[in-house]
């Protein structure tokens, strides 16, 4: 696009916002005098005083007439110019101030029951608005000019410059001029080329005329013709200035300048080729006639023939051609612009829409006010003019006819609202006549405007046209007095038409021009459905309620099945299948609490509605065209499944075990057809719910079977699989790692819960199956780090049998535990991690004996514990790691207190004598006895001298 038109539309944008406020002021006055504040107030539960209504009519007439500066929607949606679109969201973005200012003022009025006052600081402020963008809109448009391009100022200049007219540049068909102007020519020509170079279509024309009206011309206004005849947007100008260029003046001035750049033969060959190109319409007629103006200025003013007679030696003999047909006097200048092509020019035509508008709506107005009669005939006449001139100019005049139908639009309901009291009135009729009547004014309306998005080619009217149905699904809910269910019903089913169209204008149009109408579309069945699940909510807490309503509220879902569904067809995005499969959830439960079943059928219903999910997703699995829907399908069918066995539990345990059993085989079953590992973990999930529920049988808990069986039961029937199969940790992990890791945790749970049970007997036979198990497994699979286990669960063992048995033997019994431990540690010191891990377990067990005979201070207890100090003496030796050394003295000082305890030593000089001897003896045997660094023999003298 060039400079001129962008400069045009821009300016343009800004006009608008300039004389927009006689449309606006005139439609608030109309607004306000229907007077719709009484109308909310009387059927709301709104408690209004007269003042309130006052302004909430105000406010409403305030939105509706800000909807006026939607017309600036088509310089912000210009495709063609990055520079209009900016303007037009600065003018739309001044015009949403406007507004604001009206509503900001209009609220500070009411809140502080300010009478007005705040009202007459709005208007100064709009009046202040209105000035700025009056006075500095042309310097906006400058200054990003000169942003966009720092030399187009300059440009402009240079070329103001060079394509003024001279006296040498202006020709003369004759040197009689118009004596009777004052003015000279080229002043009268420049004047008019500026004229010519004005964004105004008016005075466009008025320089086209009185160009006609002169006998000489330059070439800067022959150019600037040429221009027009090519980029203008109006037709009427691009003809008039065709007709121009074949002025004998213009024909003159093009002779002047370009008669010694091509000989008139070459000229005569190329207007011959001109005429073959238009008649095989590879140039378009306008186009055509505009190139031959650039080189027929010596032929005849108009042809429409060949000439008779050509010269067969035209090209060969360039330089002298010969002329085909004598040169004919110039065609007389064409007639000045007429009084009726005047009136019915775009510029005219826009000027009487304007205008027309504000006068019919202030006629409106002021009638309907005055004389209530006239009100209705008035709004119909004005609807019916409107919408009529709408449609009778749309070829023509595009944009007015837009405008013109944004006010039909408009007058629609207000006239069927006007007509609807004036029938109530007069015929005393019912609220059900009321909804009825706006129910089929709503469809009309919606059919309306489908035919106006067909017309106009407008996105805007294909919403206008959803939002109509939505309107008249309420009055027919009204209407049949439904309840909230219906609504979302009918609600539903609108955007399934809101679908319907947009597949319509897809294949009318393309996905960016539907793509509004989808958009609205999707969030309606959003609030649809979120609203259908709030009223479920409310009618399941409310006693009163009937439940077959839930039916309803069931069809809404499965129409936002069909809706997603068809969504994913029209606009393919990767949240559809997840929404289509996320309608499937709530089905079951509105069914069961439709037909207000028990615990026993909502749990079979749910279970039911689960596995069919679930196994409705392997066969979509496998389809390569509705893959997508298999995974959310299956995830849909979880809640279903989960609620199934909680309620089956709710019922009775035994329902409860069979759901959950089911649920365990039903997933296992689809893990062997694919392997899923999450899958496999919800079948041992739901296994081990069964699991615990067998336990819970009446009949079985009669029985009294020890919880600690039950745990090292399911821990090891989990377990024993990975022991049976073969021994590899990386071997069919999506089988054997859920299995592991679920059996870990129960050994975990196991091994932390038998502490807290109080039969010693039987926790002792769980320690030891423990003990057993997992040093099977650790031998099986050659992992020594697993033997700590069941060393210490084989302590466990002991202690608690002896608890059992009542014998007080625990010490001896441990010590020669930990004796054994290392002394087969030792034997297997060629398997260097299993002999570590035994030595270590032997230490640990002294080491933790040691301390509980400390705090126990147990008799006889000292001896032990001295000879558990010397495996530490041993350790040393075998790993030659002087750290060791330090666990013999700690041991021999907690055995000798313990015996000098048993002695009823208690003087403190005996005690630290004691100490101290051990701790040097230690260090000196050690340093004698193994050649390792002795890291500890500092800190032993240290302590040493400390005890002395």
């Amino acid at each position: 696009m060039d400079r001129h038109t962008e400069t045009r539309l821009a300016k343009a944008a800004y006009r608008w916002l300039t004389v927009s406020p006689i449309l606006t002021i005139s439609t608030l006055l109309l607004i306000t005098s229907l007077d719709f504040g009484s109308a909310i107030c009387e059927n709301s539960p709104l408690i209004c005083d007269s003042n309130a209504r006052t302004y909430i009519g105000i406010a409403i007439g305030i939105i509706v007439s800000a909807c006026w500066h939607l017309i600036l929607l088509q310089y912000v949606n210009n495709q063609e110019s990055e520079f209009v679109r900016r303007h037009g969201g600065r003018a739309l973005t001044h015009a949403g101030i406007r507004t604001g200012i009206a509503l900001i003022g209009l609220g500070l009025d009411w809140s502080t029951s300010a009478d007005g006052s705040f009202s007459c600081v709005t208007v100064i402020a709009l009046m202040i608005a209105w000035v700025i963008n009056f006075s500095q809109s042309k310097k906006w448009i400058e200054a990003d000019f000169a942003q966009d391009d720092p030399s187009e100022s300059e440009q402009l200049e240079n070329q103001e410059y060079t394509d003024d007219v001279s006296t040498e540049a202006v020709a003369m068909e004759n040197s009689n001029m118009n004596e009777i102007d004052p003015h000279k020519p080229e002043d009268i020509l420049n004047d008019l080329l500026e004229k010519l170079r004005s964004i105004d279509d008016v005075n466009i024309f008025h320089a086209i005329a009185s160009l006609k009206e002169l006998n000489y011309s330059s070439e800067a206004i022959r150019n600037q013709l040429e221009t027009l005849a090519a980029r203008s947007d109006n037709e009427d100008i691009r003809n008039d200035a065709l007709a121009l260029l074949n002025l004998p003046s213009n024909r003159a001035v093009q002779k002047h300048f370009s008669s010694s750049k091509l000989d008139r033969g070459f000229r005569f060959t190329l207007l011959q080729e001109i005429d073959e190109w238009e008649k095989k319409h590879l140039i378009s007629k306008p186009n055509a006639d505009l190139i031959r103006r650039r080189y027929d200025f010596d032929f005849n003013p108009a042809p429409t023939e060949k000439p008779q007679t050509q010269p067969k030696s035209v090209t060969a003999q360039q330089s002298t051609p010969t002329p085909q047909a004598p040169a004919s006097p110039p065609a007389p200048a064409e007639p000045r612009l007429s009084l009726l092509q005047t009136l019915t020019s775009e510029a005219s035509i826009k000027i009487y829409l304007y205008l027309g508008a504000f006068f019919v709506i202030a006629a409106a107005s002021i009638l309907g006010a005055v004389v209530p009669e006239l009100r209705l005939p008035i709004l119909i006449i004005g609807t019916v003019i409107f919408g009529g001139l709408a449609v009778a100019i749309k070829k023509r005049l595009p944009q007015p006819s837009f405008a013109l139908f944004i006010v039909f639009s408009f007058l629609l309901p207000i006239t069927a609202n006007s007509l609807e009291e004036t029938l109530r009135q007069a015929f005393n009729l019912t609220t059900d006549f009321t909804d009825a009547y706006w129910g089929v004014i709503f469809v009309l309306m919606a059919v309306v405007w489908v035919g106006s998005t067909w017309l106009y080619e407008s996105r805007l009217f294909s919403l206008t046209a959803l939002g109509s149905l939505i309107l008249a699904c309420f009055r027919v809910g009204d209407l049949f007095e439904a309840e909230a269910a219906y609504y979302t019903l009918l609600t539903g089913l609108t955007t399934l038409t809101g679908l319907a169209g947009t597949w319509l204008l897809k294949k009318w149009k393309d996905d960016k021009f539907a793509l509004p109408l989808f958009l609205a579309s999707q969030l309606l069945q959003g609030i649809t459905l979120a609203v259908a699940l709030g009223v479920f909510g409310v009618n399941t807490f409310e006693p009163s309620s009937n439940n077959l309503l839930n039916l309803v509220t069931l069809a809404t879902w499965m129409v936002g099945t069909v809706f997603y569904l068809f969504s994913e067809f029209l606009y393919p995005f990767f949240a559809f299948p997840w929404l289509t499969a996320a309608t499937f959830i709530p089905m079951p439960w509105l069914a069961a609490t439709a037909f207000d079943l028990e615990s026993l059928g909502s749990s079979l219903l749910l279970f039911s509605w689960g596995n069919i999910l679930a196994v409705t997703s392997e066969p979509v699995n496998k389809l390569e065209k509705i893959k997508k829907y298999g995974l959310p399908i299956l995830m849909a069918a979880m809640p279903s499944l989960a609620l199934g066995i909680f309620t089956g539990f709710v019922h009775a345990t035994w329902m409860g075990l069979i759901a959950a059993l089911g649920v365990a085989i039903l997933f296992a079953v689809l893990h062997v057809l694919q392997n899923r590992w999450w899958l496999w973990t919800l079948a041992l999930i739901n296994f081990v719910i069964a699991y615990f529920a067998f336990f819970q049988l009446e009949l079985i808990q009669k029985l009294d079977i020890f919880f600690g069986y039950q745990l090292v039961g399911i821990t090891l029937l989990l377990l024993i699989p990975d022991l049976l199969l073969k021994k590899d940790w990386s071997l069919a992990l999506q089988w054997r790692l859920p299995l592991r890791t679920i059996g870990a945790a129960f050994l975990f749970i196991a091994s932390t819960v038998l502490f807290t049970q109080e039969n010693s007997g039987h926790i002792a036979i769980n320690y030891f199956v423990l003990a057993v198990f997992v040093a099977t497994y650790a031998l099986a699979y050659r992992n020594s780090y697993l033997a700590y286990l069941p060393a210490t669960y084989l302590a466990l063992t002991i202690v608690y049998a002896l608890n059992a048995f009542d014998i007080d033997a625990w010490l001896p019994a441990l010590t020669l535990l930990a004796f054994i431990y290392y002394v087969i540690g030792i034997a297997l010191r060629n398997h260097y991690k299993w002999g570590d891990v035994l030595r270590t377990s032997g230490m640990a067990l002294g080491t933790l004996m040691s301390f509980v005979v400390l705090s126990m201070t147990k008799e006889t207890g000292g001896w032990y514990v001295l000879g558990l100090g010397l495996l530490f003496i041993s350790e040393t030796y075998l790993r030659g790691n002087g750290w060791f050394e330090i666990g013999a003295p700690a041991h021999f000082t907690i055995g000798i207190y313990l015996i000098l305890h048993d002695f009823k030593v208690e003087q403190v000089s005996y005690h630290l004598l004691a100490y101290s001897l051990i701790w040097l003896i230690s260090d000196l045997l050690t340093h004698l006895t193994f050649r390792i660094p002795d890291p500890c023999g500092s800190s032993f003298a240290l302590l040493a001298e400390f005890f002395r």
